[in-house]
């Protein structure tokens, strides 16, 4: 439904968010934009600007709804979700939302997106560096030559694990000549069959069955972690670390001498306490160069961004005490005033115009626009609401999930009385009339000084969609635990639940 970018580029509104954007006039505020509008104007501004763009939302769920709407809209978008940072002695741990996270940074970094959708808890979060990440992606294709040993080794450093059978993401196995790898950034787990050092084959396997499938020239293996760091440079860091700090207590102290003993003993212990040693200052801003940054709902996103900063320091609190963290390691998230000087360069979308900022705007613009509820199947209110706007001598479009639905929305309300043509394809819209066409969106809109009535038939959700998140601190019960996920022990390290 790329035709209603050109909809929405023909208002005043629009226009001026554009003039501002380019000639840099930031930031500006922009508000009456209900979530589907904000979505709109989004694709529209990523489309005539010709920038990549991330947008900043209060929670997930408002980021998966705006991914979604500029899905169908016709933008490359991808989402960034959140993810825990496990800091003490764990039992178990879920890395499904750290490979979901590599598995989009990885897009960012390939330059594979034009629109970052991500939380508040998102945007505040340490991640890899660009090129860091750069460097673990591991490239195969057939005709390659390339030793196991060295292979199964690089996939250790890039944070897999080798396992006898591959169940889960991040795990590999090797069998003779034959390796199995299930890259976090792939759907189905791949096959490399050998001849000496000779990439053979490539193809893709069933986890379950075990059975090979299609045929790939070539794949791309991302990493299976956010935090990557070689033992040896791990122990370099930490010693150099106790050396130079003076303020360390018994407990932090003894924490890092443990620590650098399960390094030298090849036991696995969680990485995240030591994120900014190994990272530094690395974010997802990292590898976005010159994006238009714009937030949805500036009120809520810093009532967010309070929330969040009182439990994570009641939670840092307890680590500095039990010596996991100390005063160099402590600060695991960019604060929010740091966070509200990347938002003080962009747009802001609200529904409703914020009472205060914590910075000076340079434009302030009102929308007009309406948000319309979907249609819920009945032609009299759909009649009803299409007659309003073609009195006004404008133009209504409906969007139908499927063709034949369409084609049945088209013929009762000609029969009705309302002219209506069916379009698989939107090359170009009438001045006015009514057209029936494919798609949908969270919700309708309308645009009254455009006298355009946009009307959804039935929502069409993008193609990726996070799925719910665990328990804040691992999994509610080991019940809740499926083959694959990793396991931390305080004691044995990091193993494979087999069930």
């Amino acid at each position: 439904m790329e035709f209603l970018n050109s909809v929405i580029s023909t208002t005043a509104g629009f226009k001026a968010v554009l003039k501002a954007v380019r000639k840099n006039e930031l930031p500006l505020e922009a508000s009456g934009l209900s979530s589907v509008h904000k979505a709109a104007v989004i694709s529209a501004l990523i489309k005539q600007s010709g920038k990549k763009a991330v947008v900043i939302t209060p929670d997930e769920a408002e980021a998966v709804k705006i991914a979604e709407d500029t899905v169908s809209l016709g933008i490359n978008t991808v989402i960034l979700p959140s993810r825990d940072l496990f800091i003490g002695d764990i039992t178990a741990a879920s890395k499904e939302y750290e490979h979901g996270r590599i598995d989009t940074l990885s897009r960012m970094l390939d330059g594979d997106f034009e629109l970052v959708c991500l939380s508040a808890e998102a945007a505040t979060e340490y991640t890899l560096p660009p090129q860091v990440l750069k460097d673990s992606v591991i490239k195969l294709e057939q005709g390659l030559c390339v030793r196991l040993e060295e292979l199964a080794e690089r996939l250790v450093a890039a944070g897999y694990s080798r396992t006898e059978m591959v169940e889960g993401s991040g795990q590999f196995a090797v069998r003779g000549g034959i390796v199995d790898i299930f890259a976090v950034n792939e759907q189905k787990p791949i096959r490399i069959e050998f001849w000496g050092d000779e990439i053979d084959s490539i193809a893709y396997f069933d986890a379950f069955t075990q059975r090979r499938e299609e045929n790939a020239p070539s794949v791309k293996i991302c990493p299976a972690a956010e935090v990557l760091c070689t033992a040896e440079r791990l122990k370099t860091l930490l010693l150099d670390y106790v050396d130079s700090s003076k303020k360390l207590s018994d407990n932090q102290r003894n924490q890092i001498c443990r620590d650098i003993d399960k390094i030298k003993s090849g036991v696995a212990f969680p990485l995240d306490r030591y994120i900014r040693l190994i990272c530094g200052d690395a974010n997802v801003f990292s590898y976005l160069e010159d994006p238009v940054i714009i937030t949805s709902e500036t009120v809520a996103l810093r009532e967010r961004l309070k929330n969040l900063s009182f439990t994570r320091d009641e939670d840092i609190k307890t680590y500095l005490e039990e010596g996991f963290l100390s005063d160099g390691t402590a600060k695991l998230y960019l604060d929010d005033a740091e966070l509200m000087q990347i938002v003080s360069k962009g747009v802001l979308l609200d529904n409703f115009l914020p009472s205060s900022l914590p910075f000076e705007l340079k434009k302030l613009i009102t929308f007009d626009f309406k948000r319309n509820s979907a249609w819920g199947g009945d032609i009299k209110v759909l009649k009803e609401d299409i007659g309003y706007i073609l009195s006004c001598g404008g133009l209504a479009v409906v969007a139908a999930a499927h063709e034949k639905a369409a084609k049945i929305i088209t013929e009762d309300l000609n029969k009705a009385g309302i002219g209506a043509m069916f379009l698989k394809e939107v090359k170009g819209l009438p001045s006015r009339g009514v057209v029936v066409t494919l798609g949908g969106l969270s919700s309708g809109f309308e645009i009254p000084e455009s006298k355009f009535l946009f009307i959804t038939h039935r929502y069409i959700a993008a193609e990726k969609k996070p799925s719910v998140k665990k328990n804040k601190n691992g999994f509610n019960s080991l019940e809740e635990l499926k083959l694959g996920d990793y396991v931390v022990h305080a004691s044995h390290g990091i193993g494979i639940f087999d069930g």
